[in-house]
């Protein structure tokens, strides 16, 4: 990646890490983990995370931003902790591998509250940033389907929703 690439992406990232902490009673995030268990979990996972996305899990590790779950990781004593229920990366791939036969190589970052999850390409190549794809656990899709958006643009977009529900919540 050439270094313009490079610091337009740290940019993105610092501008939705502003816009996180502009709302603190919206986020409920675990707070980030540590690089050894993003290495662990991709070892798990059999892929490499975008480095978006790693500075997401070091950043935040996982929780929610207004009615929007965004899956991550969360450490233990002992490694990684799975964590069914939460908004576990590890048990959320896992599981929708095995039930709806989602391909390796994409991972899930958030569900749509419905039957659709929101996809990051993320295979054995390392990447600056990554696509976004919608995979429908019903196999209405048989494949992913790309969203036409990066991880960041994506995750940005999605917080400025989260805000507008709340926004709109707050006048009931």
């Amino acid at each position: 990646m050439k270094s313009g690439e490079s610091r337009s992406l740290k940019e993105k990232l610092m501008k939705l890490e502003q816009k996180i902490m502009e709302y603190p009673g919206l986020q409920d995030f675990t707070g980030g983990v540590c690089q050894e268990s993003i290495l662990m979990a991709q070892k798990a996972l059999e892929v490499a995370f975008p480095i978006s996305y790693r500075w997401f899990l070091m950043t935040f590790g996982m929780g929610s931003f207004g009615d929007l779950e965004i899956f991550g990781l969360v450490e233990a004593e002992k490694g990684l902790q799975k964590k069914r229920g939460a908004p576990d990366l590890l048990f959320m791939t896992e599981r929708l591998r095995s039930l709806t036969g989602l391909p390796h190589g994409y991972l899930p970052v958030c569900g749509d509250g419905f039957s659709s999850y929101y996809c990051i390409r993320a295979d054995q190549e390392e990447r600056w940033d990554a696509e976004m794809y919608v995979w429908n656990m019903e196999k209405v899709l048989l494949e992913p389907v790309a969203l036409g958006t990066d991880f960041v643009d994506f995750l940005s977009s999605q917080l400025e929703e989260a805000i507008e529900r709340e926004k709109e919540q707050e006048y009931f």
